[in-house]
């Protein structure tokens, strides 16, 4: 094991000679190498002077100087050191014993004060130690330690000026285990001391609230920077509070374009000041809009679970399409079950349809609707008369198509139509999966339109670098495309093709949508969305979509199970958008306390009760398909 510690200086140095001395003692250590963010103290000359170090000059901001030391690291094991933390004499034992096993990830040691008195300190470290141990959380001063596949797999730190690290660490345990060390670093009161021991605590307290509550790392390091004088402005505290009950997410944006926060000239500062007040607008009246219609949609979905139903209906509109594209889920030989193959089943058109389709929705009464395929367009005449029927009942309605034919011009001004376009890639590779549904066809159909496209990410799409971007790219300057959506391959069992990802597929995946959700706007996936592609529900019964949507085949008699995939996906891959989607929606927090998950649970208890008892619910049609303990309502 090769180990390689990176610590970033900023005017350091009455700390860094007695703790690289501390360092250049030890036989465990591969490389020690300082990112300057540049010192006028005279910490860089005395460095330059010094033999054993590495020295890598950067822009100022810890998570930009952290990065840069990473990328010239040679080592395997990468641990990140703050210039005024001491190692413990036997961290190189712990880390190697600690990183033997190899569902670690990385993690980060427990800490005690350098400075002994006041004894308050001594509560103040129990208390950090405690909060790591319980939470599985970390700081920078912790000397976070992390594999660098898993560093690199992550895309590294983000380049913000405040909780690059403790967003760092919410990510790795994503991928991995978090290990706490509990051999103690040595760590500077220095703060605590100069400004209180009291206010240091609560002031970190009240930036860590706002940052898990979405406001912008760059808002949060304006008040850190107040603080060294006073308290955050009386607007912090509100919009405090608005966050801890709407929890906005503010973009919290790094890189290029953003002057530097600490130490900046007059003018900078008046810049940043600026670009701060307008990023606080820009999410106020937007996202309590949003929030609202959110929160309406939520009350309603609540409803429909405490009533007995599913409030979402699926419904594959039709069993044909033109297409033949490798691997489609609708038409694998076991998406139905014992029901036989998809394009085996009868199928309904014309008046039927959409009398079928309105009675459905009638009796299931859903919040959400969505119609796939086959190919919808196919019925595009049937549509024309479904889709303003369904919206004028005030549904949501999503229409997921290939768009083998022009969509009509009628259906621009639908109201809660959400046209999905499903792609393959690029031309390239789209064209030879899709034909004829071609991107120049594609492009013709949509004309007009304002849509929605969506990929779903295989082993073959990554193989290639820059290829998420190239494609995310090509549509985000599409002004048709309002929104971009990417979901993870989901194999069925015994799956054995080319497409479906191996574990450090799907890592680097998430890493690389991760990257693209903060450079391109159209990308309409949360990030905790993203993320909940590592933490795929493990069964039926855990998924929230597969809970709260029911799916019907083209016959609009056939249920299909466990999920809209039918047949027999592998959960533990799943790549669902859908369902990565409500896993987020059910960690968030209403009112910043009670998770959606578990009000959907109580009433999902609670509606169950009361299917037993056989009251509240209306009646249901009889749908073919094998009965599950999981089903709220009862199907015939």
């Amino acid at each position: 094991m090769k180990i390689s510690v990176i610590i970033p200086v900023l005017n350091e140095r009455e700390c860094v000679p007695g703790n690289l001395n501390a360092l250049r003692q030890t036989d465990w250590i591969h490389e020690i190498i300082v990112v300057d963010g540049g010192s006028t103290d005279g910490t860089l000359g005395w460095l330059q002077q010094r033999d054993g170090v590495r020295i890598v000059e950067a822009t100022v901001g810890r998570g930009i100087q952290l990065n840069a030391g990473a990328r010239v690291a040679t080592g395997d094991t990468l641990v990140f050191l703050h210039a005024d933390t001491r190692l413990p004499p036997d961290a190189g034992k712990h880390l190697k014993a600690t990183l033997g096993s190899p569902e670690v990830a990385g993690g980060c040691f427990c800490v005690r004060f350098q400075e002994h008195r006041p004894r308050l300190l001594g509560l103040v470290a129990a208390g950090i130690n405690w909060r790591t141990r319980v939470t599985h959380s970390a700081t920078g001063d912790q000397a976070i330690f992390v594999r660098r596949g898993v560093f690199e797999k992550l895309g590294g730190f983000r380049e913000w000026p405040l909780f690059e690290d403790v967003d760092f660490v919410s990510r790795m345990k994503r991928v991995g285990r978090l290990a706490t060390i509990r051999s103690r670093v040595t760590i500077s009161a220095r703060r605590h001391l100069n400004y209180g021991i009291w206010r240091t605590v609560l002031l970190i307290y009240f930036l860590r609230i706002g940052f898990w509550t979405g406001i912008s790392s760059f808002t949060l390091a304006r008040w850190y920077e107040r603080s060294s004088t006073h308290m955050p402005p009386p607007s912090a505290f509100r919009i405090l509070m608005r966050g801890m009950f709407l929890r906005p997410q503010a973009p919290q944006r790094s890189g290029p374009g953003w002057p530097v926060i600490r130490g900046s000239p007059a003018r900078q500062d008046r810049e940043v000041r600026s670009q701060v007040k307008q990023e606080i607008a820009g999410f106020g009246d937007q996202e309590m809009r949003s929030k609202s219609w959110d929160l309406s949609a939520l009350l309603r979905a609540g409803g429909a679970v405490l009533l007995g139903r599913r409030p979402v209906l699926s419904i594959e509109i039709t069993r044909e399409c033109p297409l033949r594209c490798p691997g489609c889920y609708a038409f694998d030989s076991g998406h139905l079950g014992v029901a036989g193959p998809l394009r085996q089943l009868s199928d309904l058109q014309g008046d039927a349809l959409v009398s079928g389709v309105l009675e459905l929705v009638n009796r299931f009464r859903p919040v959400y609707v969505s119609i796939v395929g086959g190919e919808p367009l196919v019925r595009f005449r049937e549509l024309s008369i479904l889709l303003p029927r369904l919206s004028s009942l005030g549904l949501e309605v999503q229409l997921v198509t290939s768009a083998v034919r022009p969509i009509p011009t009628a259906w621009r001004d639908l109201q809660n139509l959400h046209l999905v376009i499903s792609v393959d890639g690029l031309q390239p590779e789209h064209d030879r999966r899709r034909a004829p549904a071609t991107y120049d066809r594609i492009l013709k159909h949509i004309a007009g339109h304002r849509l929605i496209v969506h990929c779903t990410i295989t082993r073959q799409l990554l193989k290639r670098p820059g290829y998420l971007e190239e494609f995310t790219n090509f549509w985000s300057n599409r002004a048709e495309i309002k929104k971009i959506w990417f979901s993870l391959y989901t194999p069925q069992q015994g799956d054995r093709s080319a497409e479906r990802l191996a574990p450090l597929d799907r890592i680097e995946a998430v890493a690389e949508l991760s990257r693209l959700r903060a450079r391109f706007k159209k990308i309409d996936l949360p990030q905790r969305a993203i993320e909940s592609y590592l933490r795929p529900p493990a069964s039926p019964g855990e998924c929230i979509f597969a809970q709260t949507t029911l799916c019907v085949s083209a016959d609009l008699a056939t249920r299909i199970t466990p999920c809209q995939f039918g047949g027999n996906p592998v959960c533990t891959e799943c790549g669902c958008m859908a369902s990565a989607g409500l896993i987020a929606i059910g960690r968030h927090r209403v009112a910043g306390l009670l998770p959606v998950s578990a009000i959907y649970s109580f009433s999902r208890s609670l509606g169950g009760q009361l299917a037993r008892m056989g009251t509240m619910l209306p009646k249901q049609p009889g749908l073919r398909g094998p009965e599950r303990a999981s089903t709220i309502f009862k199907l015939g």
